[in-house]
């Protein structure tokens, strides 16, 4: 990979760097070890991190708000420009963001040659919580700068103790809200007000807006952001359907597909409709839930009533904003609700984050 990109104070590329990485899912028994490793850092510390999984995220906005000198590293694109402690941090040249590119001869995921590329700049290296079977474990191997906090190779599932069960009050929410809509993050929040780091979460899922729906809306906004015109092929977005849902009552439009978009190509034109579904977890034996019962009768009836082909695109870990991996799946492959992971594998992109391009012919989209 290839710097393609960068925003803020290049001057901390040029110093010796520590990178964190993490795996997905971490159990909140390790965020204690994890958080203490971020404020244990000096303003002469110099951290690179990416924020694609959810402890990297809080880690991330831990080190913004702790004032630590910090490197955050994205591919394709960024777009925290909005966020309150990003913006500081720029502001007070204490951040840099650098934007990774593919070279033509990579080969392999974005995300494992994302962090081969960080490893490789970095002093030191620091492990969160390492999953046995995740992409994290094999990198680090044999590797002698690696500092792990909570082990290797955890043995248990760690589980968080919490330190009250006192009910929640107005003037901790008030606190909290106003905490999260400054971008301060579950460490700070934490801190502040003496609760677990579970119960800060649940508890800002209860006051904002529901997680699934926030999540699904950004995933697809990712999926949008693929869709980029060229000289000579021009895709317009003719339709963009929301779900809603108001005391269970819920709109036919539900049952339609989230997106139909225009293809053109001189005189050559075409409609074709998308369904964005993101998941970052699987069933027990290894099944991903695609789409309702509902939808998968739906959407069939709606594609011969329209006369044009649907597609579902699933992201599956990272975040809804930058999936690790991207599948297309044809309308007809998806014949029942949950899909076995094996059966996907044959859809999956080489890379998640390279344009769309749909074929009129064949009507295929890859």
């Amino acid at each position: 990979m290839r710097i393609v990109g960068t925003i803020g104070n290049q001057f901390l590329w040029d110093r010796e760097k520590t990178i964190f990485l993490c795996s997905k899912m971490t159990p909140y028994g390790y965020y204690e070890k994890i958080f203490a490793w971020v404020d244990s850092l000096t303003e002469n510390s110099y951290v690179m991190c990416c924020d694609t999984t959810e402890m990297e995220r809080e880690v991330f906005t831990a080190l913004l708000v702790n004032k630590i000198p910090t490197i955050l590293v994205k591919t394709n694109k960024f777009n925290g420009e909005n966020n309150l402690q990003v913006e500081l941090a720029l502001k007070e040249k204490r951040l840099l963001v650098i934007i990774l590119g593919r070279e033509k001869d990579d080969k392999g995921m974005t995300s494992m040659l994302r962090n081969r590329y960080l490893a490789s700049h970095a002093t030191h290296i620091i492990a969160g919580y390492v999953s046995m079977n995740g992409s994290v474990k094999p990198l680090l191997r044999n590797r002698k700068n690696v500092e792990y906090l909570v082990g290797e190779e955890p043995s248990a599932i760690a589980a968080e103790k919490e330190t009250t069960n006192r009910l929640w009050c107005i003037h901790e929410d008030k606190i909290l809200l106003r905490m999260f809509y400054n971008d301060k993050g579950l460490h700070a929040i934490k801190q502040q007000l003496g609760r677990s780091y579970a119960t800060v979460r649940q508890r800002i899922r209860t006051l904002t807006m529901p997680e699934q729906v926030l999540k699904g809306r950004e995933f697809e906004e990712y999926v949008l952001s693929l869709f980029k015109n060229s000289e000579k092929e021009e895709y317009s977005l003719k339709e963009w359907r929301g779900d809603k849902n108001l005391n269970g009552l819920t709109p036919e439009s539900n049952h339609y597909p989230d997106f139909i978009f225009q293809y053109r190509n001189g005189d050559v034109c075409a409609d074709f409709a998308i369904e964005c579904k993101w998941r970052n977890v699987l069933t027990n034996d290894g099944y991903v839930e695609i789409l309702s019962q509902t939808n998968v009768t739906s959407y069939p009836r709606f594609a011969d009533e329209k006369g044009f082909p649907v597609f579902i695109i699933l992201g599956l870990y990272g975040q809804p904003w930058e999936p690790l991996e991207l599948y297309i799946l044809p309308l007809d492959v998806v014949t029942s609700p949950y899909l076995h992971r094996d059966k996907l594998l044959r859809y999956k992109r080489m890379s998640a984050d390279v344009p769309f391009h749909f074929n009129p012919i064949t009507k295929e989209l890859i």
